[in-house]
């Protein structure tokens, strides 16, 4: 069968790059093509929306290492293409192919249509897509004789943002489903109440694969940081160096880690960065650019233990079996990791500043044997999900 799959725009997203390959993979082993449908594009601001300082496509200022100047400036096409280099290599081997939605029609073959997974019912993200909202809920293939569904898409929070009209279109919208799955278990209950609609909660695409899947695309890199405390901390504070300074003490091990939030975030906006090319502040396109995917992986596989604030950086956490503690993450959506950790029985996981974090919380075990056999059990109902809303 051949399918086609919406997801977030894969910019520098980690988790959201790997849950594609994971969903892609899962679907290709069940015996479909798969193909995803590009939403991806730099939006315009409305006006009221533009970021300040922002000026015909262009930042007029930028700290970024020190002063930025006018004439530092390189364009934004450039600097996007230099900084994701690392991750667009990974989307390209091991995610394509890809065919852009604007180009879609009918003919094209697809006989199932799945959306998921990610925030992608999360109106807030809508601004990092150049479709309209509802085209989440296949609004542009409404009339199409295909199957519909979605694979764990997430809302985010446990709030209802959809505005009036949205509500009443992707309900309607989403009436043609054959099978609607969510993330969280939040996400049950927004679909009733809101939606009209019954979901079932799944496992997230990452999940579904093991850690011997993720080991084929990390290939034989040397990671460099066995034994270490590993970082991947998408909203830095100094509530959050607390943390991880408890953590080194406690475990007597050094810090190494990944942190992409401020390039991260001028990317899915469509902020371009400015960047000065001399003086004695002078910012390098190297120090800009995002680390592999197969970086990521490896700094969790290789740690000794995983201090986080990332949604995906606690599922690999739980999937490579290393101790951690998530750091709940408000803007971004609580609801994400209370699911995820109470699903697992590991609640006392999450915490909401350093001074939750003691010396018996780091000290106490985490039961994988547990963990495994839910794994286990989930993996399959989830893959169940699938199986039967394709008709396999």
């Amino acid at each position: 069968m051949k399918v086609g799959i919406i997801t977030l725009p894969l910019n520098v997203n980690y988790g959201g790059m790997v849950q594609a390959f994971a969903l892609r993979r899962v679907l290709e082993r069940q015996g479909h093509e798969v193909w995803f449908i590009d939403r991806d594009g730099w939006p315009r601001f409305p006006p009221a929306r533009k970021p300040r300082g922002y000026v015909d496509g262009m930042r007029t200022s930028r700290r970024l290492g020190g002063t930025v100047s006018l004439r530092g400036m390189r364009s934004r096409d450039d600097l996007v293409r230099r900084t994701r280099a690392n991750t667009q290599r990974f989307v390209d081997e091991f995610v394509g192919p890809a065919v852009a939605m604007a180009d879609l029609t009918a003919s094209d073959g697809f006989e199932a249509l799945v959306v998921g997974s990610d925030q992608i019912w999360r109106p807030a993200y809508e601004i990092v897509a150049p479709h309209p909202f509802e085209s989440v809920f296949f609004s542009f293939a409404e009339h199409w004789d295909v199957k519909r569904l979605s694979y764990a898409p997430s809302f985010g929070v446990d709030e209802w943002e959809f505005s009036e009209r949205q509500t009443r279109r992707c309900a309607e919208l989403l009436q043609r489903f054959d099978g609607v799955s969510v993330r969280e278990q939040s996400g049950v209950a927004l679909c009733r109440d809101h939606l009209g609609a019954d979901a079932e909660q799944v496992l997230d695409p990452t999940m579904l694969l093991e850690p011997t899947d993720y080991a084929d695309v990390m290939g034989d890199d040397a990671a460099g940081g066995e034994g270490r405390v590993f970082t991947y901390v998408l909203d830095p504070g100094d509530d959050k160096d607390r943390v991880v300074g408890k953590v080194a003490a406690f475990t007597g091990a050094e810090v190494t880690g990944i942190e992409i939030g401020k390039v991260a975030e001028r990317l899915n906006y469509a902020v371009p960065i400015a960047v000065e090319t001399d003086g004695p502040h002078r910012t390098t396109l190297d120090s800009i650019v995002v680390p592999p995917v197969e970086s990521w992986l490896r700094g969790f596989r290789d740690a000794s233990f995983v201090v986080t604030d990332s949604f995906h950086g606690s599922v690999f956490a739980i999937l490579f079996r290393k101790p951690f503690v998530v750091y709940a993450n408000g803007s971004r959506g609580r609801t994400r990791f209370t699911s995820l950790l109470s699903l697992f029985g590991l609640e006392d996981r999450l915490i909401t500043s350093s001074g939750e974090l003691s010396a018996e919380k780091l000290a106490g075990g985490i039961d994988w044997t547990e963990v495994d056999e839910v794994l286990g059990r989930e993996r399959d109902r989830s893959r169940r999900f699938l199986e039967r809303a394709l008709g396999g």
